[in-house]
Parts: structure tokens; C-alpha cells; sequence
């Protein structure tokens, strides 16, 4: 069973008087064998060509959904991975940039610059760098995620500008502890 376009039908339920009740169905631990066999008698009675199968709904669910969860999982680590080998470059860059502009550091340290000022210049350019990276990365990202992923599905939540401001935040907050 897929969610891919899988429109939404209401469920159909066959009332009949069974000595057991509602809850004890729900329950999921008090659904013995004795409860399936009193179920699958009165089901004979009522219905003698098909076969009586019973199953938790639950189930069902965590059963579609699993494959979804296995996805998420390792898209969850590639994400990881991405980041963590970023924020190293990033860091390794950082350093190199501090380095071979000693000098000037110095020279401005001796006359009077505050720290808050020499972080400021030596980040400005790593952060203009990482804004133009998510001008361009968030409209593809955009495109891939609404007009490939979630286009699959009938009913989805649309993208809005709270998550990609909130993503925008995190990576920029990230880059900067990193250069900092």
C-alpha cells in the first residue's frame, strides 16, 4: 500500500452483535485468540464465501509508512554528512583566510581595532558567499521538493516562507559559529 495519490475513502463497518466490545478491539493487547475466534464464528455466519482476516489499523499504517521512515533515515545521515564536511571546508577556509592576512590583523590590532571589528572583516566575505549560495540553492530546492516530492502525494502541506527562512537561519548560524 502506497500514499502516492492515494485519495482518502471513508470506512465501512459491518455491525453485528458480537459478545465482545468496541475496546477490547482497540485495546491491541486483550485481542487473544479467544476474542479471534468468537469474531471468526459470527463472521461465518454472516459471510461464508470470504475469508475472515483481521488486522490492528495501526498496523496497516506503520506498515505504509515504513518505507518513508527508511528514506527520511538515510536522507537524515546523508544531510549530516553534507554538513559536517562543509563546516569543515568552511572552517579549513576561515583559517587560511586568518593566515595569510596576519599582518593585516596585526597591524590593525596595534592601531586600535576592536576584536568585534577584525571578526567582522575577516567574515564578511565567507558570509556574503554563503548568502548567494541560498539565493541560489532555494529556489532549486524549492522546485525539487514541490514539483518532485511532494507532488507524489494528494494531500501535502505546502512549503512556506517560515521553513525556508528557519533553514536559511539554522545554516547561517552554523556558518557563523564555524567562522567565528
Amino acid at each position: 500500500m502506497s500514499l502516492k495519490k492515494m485519495a482518502m475513502t471513508p470506512l465501512s463497518a459491518v455491525v453485528c452483535e458480537l459478545p465482545v466490545k468496541a475496546f477490547d478491539l482497540l485495546k491491541g493487547k486483550s485481542f487473544h485468540k479467544i476474542h479471534k475466534n468468537i469474531l471468526e464464528d459470527s463472521y461465518k455466519e454472516v459471510d461464508l464465501v470470504h475469508p475472515f482476516e483481521a488486522t490492528f489499523y495501526d498496523n496497516k499504517i506503520a506498515e505504509t509508512y515504513q518505507q518513508y521512515k527508511a528514506t527520511y533515515t538515510v536522507i537524515s545521515f546523508l544531510a549530516f554528512l553534507a554538513i559536517s564536511i562543509s563546516t569543515l571546508g568552511l572552517l579549513g577556509m576561515a583559517a587560511f583566510a586568518t593566515e595569510s592576512r596576519m599582518k593585516e590583523i596585526s597591524i590593525r590590532n596595534v592601531l586600535g581595532a576592536r576584536v568585534r571589528n577584525l571578526m567582522l572583516l575577516l567574515s564578511r566575505d565567507f558570509l556574503v558567499m554563503i548568502v548567494l549560495a541560498g539565493l541560489v540553492a532555494i529556489p532549486v530546492t524549492l522546485y525539487i521538493v514541490e514539483n518532485m516530492v511532494l507532488n507524489e502525494f494528494l494531500y501535502r502541506a505546502e512549503i512556506g516562507p517560515i521553513e525556508i527562512l528557519s533553514g536559511f537561519t539554522i545554516v547561517m548560524v552554523i556558518s557563523a559559529l564555524t567562522i567565528g
